[in-house]
């Protein structure tokens, strides 16, 4: 059998890729390196060419998954026919429909124990609040221009208006996997999200109400029993 020579980039990005299927399938501690080099037709020495081991492959999984994020934002961001709140509006609906497009494979992600054990969680964490905060930065600066935001530190408070999105992450995550433990999780969830969106209005001087975080049918999608 002919193997085909692939560039270097497409042959680590092709590992990814088949990485991501067999972790949302089989499981991340399920799958093996020889899984992976067995689905593309590769030698095991290939896959160590590009990685170490599997938890580095996982690294890289969870930076193309921020990189994917930034991208989508990023195309919105440059829509020079929106003014802020819109752009706003619209960042944080892709942001929702992409977590929901890639539920089951952020789920899988979370339950990970090494994801659990924190230093590869805080790294995720915070190459995503850069990279992301770089985005709504650029969103608040127009803001300021049309008046509808106020503050003098555009970049900083992009940081903290992401901090205070992830502060519920805990409490979301632990609807997710204990429903039962909850009488109305989507009620519960609702309020939570509520709070976060009165607190980034009053962080960006924006008006009550203006910058809606979630809708209800992402509420019932991830939250209703």
């Amino acid at each position: 059998m002919v193997r085909i020579m692939k560039a270097p980039e497409e042959r680590r990005s092709e590992l990814i890729t088949t990485a991501r299927k067999l972790f949302s399938t089989k499981g991340y501690e399920q799958t093996t390196v020889s899984d992976m080099v067995k689905a593309i037709g590769v030698a095991q020495g290939t896959f160590y060419y590009y990685f170490e081991s599997k938890k580095d492959v996982l690294d890289a999984i969870i930076e193309e998954l921020i990189n994917e994020q930034q991208a989508i934002l990023r195309t919105i961001v440059e829509d020079d026919s929106l003014s802020a709140i819109p752009k706003w509006t619209k960042a944080i609906r892709a942001t929702n429909n992409w977590k929901i497009d890639h539920k089951d494979e952020m789920i899988e992600l979370i339950r990970l124990p090494i994801m659990q054990e924190g230093i590869l969680r805080e790294k995720y964490r915070a190459s995503s609040r850069q990279k992301i905060s770089l985005v709504f930065a650029e969103i608040i600066c127009q803001g300021i221009e049309e008046g509808v935001f106020v503050t003098e530190y555009p970049q900083e408070t992009a940081e903290i208006v992401i901090a205070i999105g992830k502060s519920i992450r805990g409490f979301l995550t632990d609807i997710l996997f204990n429903p039962d433990k909850y009488d109305n999780s989507v009620d519960l969830a609702r309020r939570k999200f509520n709070a976060v969106q009165e607190a980034m209005e009053r962080v960006l001087g924006a008006s009550p109400g203006s910058l809606q975080l979630i809708d209800e049918a992402m509420l019932e999608n991830w939250f209703g029993k």
